[in-house]
This record gives C-alpha cells, structure tokens and sequence, in this order.
C-alpha cells in the first residue's frame, strides 16, 4: 500500500523504512514543511531517544531552535519531546565509548599491529555510527580501509561506507565506495548485491545523472523487501524508474532501455496508481499520463533526493509530452490539445507561447481563431535543394579537373593575376 505524509499520518509514512532512513526523512519533512513540522520534530525525538540517536537528537534540536529563533528571546522552546537529561547523559555516554576505543587505537599504533589496528578503526567507526554521527564514522571506517589487505574486507567496509555516505548525503564517498563495493561483489549473497545496486542507483539520482538512475533502477531485482526499505520504499524505487527516464530518455530509449528491462514489470507492480506512466505517454493517453504524473508528484513532495525539485521535474516532462502532442501537425486546434490535456485554452496557449519563445517548438499562434501552425521546414523540399546543389557542384568540380588536366597536357602555365586566371603558351606553342 502507498503511504506518504499528505494521505496517510506522518507516523504511518515513516514506518515504511528502516534504519537511518527514517531519521533522514523525518528532518527533510520537519525542516520543508510547516504544517507536519511539529509532528516530524517530535516523532523524531522520540525514536532518538529510544534508540540513543544522538546526532539525529541535535539535528531535530536544531531544526526547532531556527523555526522559533525570532521568539527565543520572550519564550522558551516549545516542548516538541526535547530532553536535557538524555542529551547529558548519552552524549556522556558516548564519549566514554569513542575515548576508550581511541586510547586503545593509539596504544595498537605503538605496537604496528596493522590487521588489530583495522580492526579497531571499524569498532571505532561502528560506535560513532550506532550514536548516528555518520560523518564520524566514514572517517573512520575510510582508516580501517587502508589498513584492510584481504579482498572480503575491503568489500564490506566499502559497502558499509557507502550506507553511511547515503545516510550523511555526502555525493563523493557514495559514488566512489557504492562503486567500490559493486566492483568488488562476488555475488555471494543478493539481498547485499540488491542493497550496493541501490546505493550505486542513488549515487547517480544524487549526482543529477538521471538516465544513468533510472538504467541502474530498472535493472534492480528485490529480493529483500525488508533490505530495500533501509534505503528507500517499492513504491519510491518505481517512482525513481518513472520520473528518471522521462526526464532524461528519447521516446526509442525508453523502450529499449526501460521497459525492455526483465525486472521493470515487477517494480512497477508495486506502484499500481503509476504503473502505466510510461506507457499512457507511448500511446497518447494524456490525460491519464498527466494524471499519473500529479500522483507521482505528491508522492515524492518530502522525498529527500527528489523533493526540492519534483515540480521543476515534473514541468520539464510537461513540456516534452506537449511537444510530443504537437510535433506531427502542420495545423492544430489547441481546444483539441485542451482536452486532451485537461487544461483551460487559456492554460495551454501560454504553455505553447513558452514552448515557442524558449525555442523548444517552431510555430505560430493565431490567438483569434485559436490555431497552431507549425514553422517546421519541409523536409523533401530541402532534401531535393541539397541534392540539387551537391550535383551542381560536382559538376563544376569535375569541368575544372577536366580544364586542369588538358592544360597540364598541352604544357600550358597557369599564372593568376588578381581576381582572374590567364593562361600563357610557351614560345614553341600556339595559342589554344
């Protein structure tokens, strides 16, 4: 079942995912959106206190210190589920933790002890992760790696600096540890094989590379449902596969490198509401494709890759279905492109006057009788002219070869003078 915070509550949509995931969405929410700020902030208190989650605790702090910051001065915080105690004493706590585990590193460092050593960099790495500071942990999880010779573990300190890379969302770590990690999968085990494609998918969602995500998340097959939900839903999975191909594939593309895919028909099974998006597009169903989009739309609202530019996304491939529409005729109707669309005259004649000043369509409105007419050149005419013109010059290439060889035969020298050529016979020749 689809759930996402305008349907369903806020408490429902979160626990769809596992992990450090949860926390990531619950502070993008809280920080975006001011009518689930409250409950996003409190909810987040509560699973990190429960789960001693010290760095999503500061972060949540943080987010409610700036929405109140203008009134901190005349009243405290409000009580969103902050605790003092928790802070002091975990944060204790997990000092106590990082400063025995170093003493101990700097003691191994004296000895050169390098496989002890590896080993304690990622127990290190481990307390800083179980506390949630991410950012600590790749640190040192990245000294554990260079202490690490044997092949198994480089793979899975790879493998677990790329979750804690997504986590954090540093782009740099992601791309080169998921890289890393997939290059060095012996397959041994597919929930980890489906959990590095993942991250290696989000890698290129995060890099702006969408063509790149949505071949990589098409070819995914989840085979652990429980696995998967560490990072994003089945729902979001089909929904990455949707918008990223539209807004980044050719028509032939789509399907050869989409829906040609052996597992796109069972992604797309678990979003029922938007699992024929790209098909209402291929076969001009516009109003049910446009339909598809908006639900796609409001599903990924709070989505922490795509969230801050899903409308700007989502108008782009607006664009290229109204290009797609238009594109075949000479003259059009727009009432009829209207309805197709869904849309007032009014709406779509300002989408189509844009189209036109960005360059995007070459055509003309008559706003009284409320016709298109496209500028397109003919494509016959201009092939037969470019025919034309190449014979023409063959022809006149072939007469100066010609020219040039019988000079050169009847021993004639050829002297330009200005803008002309003059041909002088030798003393022994007459004219030609």
């Amino acid at each position: 079942m689809e759930t996402y915070p305008d349907s369903l509550s806020l408490k429902s949509y979160i626990q769809q995912y596992h992990g450090n995931t949860r926390y990531v969405r619950l502070l993008v929410i809280a920080d975006k959106q001011f009518k689930l700020r409250e409950e996003a902030l409190k909810l987040c208190f509560e699973m990190a206190k429960t789960e001693k989650k010290l760095y999503f605790y500061f972060e949540a702090l943080k987010i409610l210190k700036r929405a109140f910051q203008d009134k901190l001065d005349q009243q405290p915080l409000p009580d969103f589920g902050q605790d003092p105690n928790f802070e002091r004493t975990v944060q204790q706590e997990y000092r106590m933790e990082v400063k025995k585990k170093d003493q101990e590193i700097q003691q191994l460092q004296k000895s050169l002890l390098k496989d002890s050593i590896r080993i304690a960099m990622n127990e290190l790495g481990n307390i800083h992760y179980q506390y949630g500071f991410t950012s600590e942990a790749i640190k040192a999880w990245i000294k554990s790696h260079d202490f690490s010779t044997q092949e198994d573990d480089l793979f899975n300190i790879s493998f677990q600096i790329a979750q804690a890379a997504y986590e954090s969302m540093n782009l740099s770590y992601l791309i080169k540890y998921s890289g890393e990690a997939e290059a060095r999968d012996k397959l041994k085990n597919q929930k980890v094989t489906m959990q590095i494609k993942i991250l290696d998918g989000l890698s290129s969602l995060l890099n702006d590379n969408h063509s790149q995500a949505a071949a990589k998340f098409s070819s995914i097959q989840v085979v652990d449902t429980y696995a998967l939900l560490k990072y994003i839903s089945q729902q979001d999975l089909a929904y990455y596969v949707i918008v990223c191909s539209l807004s980044s594939m050719k028509r032939s593309d789509l399907k050869s490198q989409i829906m040609n895919s052996s597992n796109y028909k069972n992604i797309m099974e678990q979003a029922p509401n938007a699992s024929e998006t790209i098909e209402s597009l291929l076969n001009g169903r516009y109003m049910e494709f446009l339909t598809q989009l908006n639900q796609i739309q409001v599903a990924l609202k709070f989505d922490p890759f795509l969230g801050h530019k899903i409308g700007q996304i989502i108008g782009e491939i607006r664009k290229k279905a109204l290009i797609q529409y238009v594109t075949p005729y000479k003259v059009i109707d727009m009432r009829e492109i209207a309805k197709a669309f869904d849309l007032s005259i009014e709406q779509i004649e300002a989408e189509i006057a844009d189209l036109i000043v960005s360059k995007k369509i070459q055509a003309k409105i008559d706003s009284h009788s409320k016709l298109l007419y496209s500028r397109k050149d003919n494509d016959t005419l201009n092939s037969y002219k470019e025919a034309v013109a190449l014979g023409r010059m063959f022809i006149r290439e072939t007469e100066q070869a010609i020219l040039r060889v019988q000079a050169f035969q009847m021993n004639k020298v050829l002297k330009g003078q200005n803008l002309g050529l003059t041909m002088e016979p030798s003393n022994d020749q007459h004219m030609y």
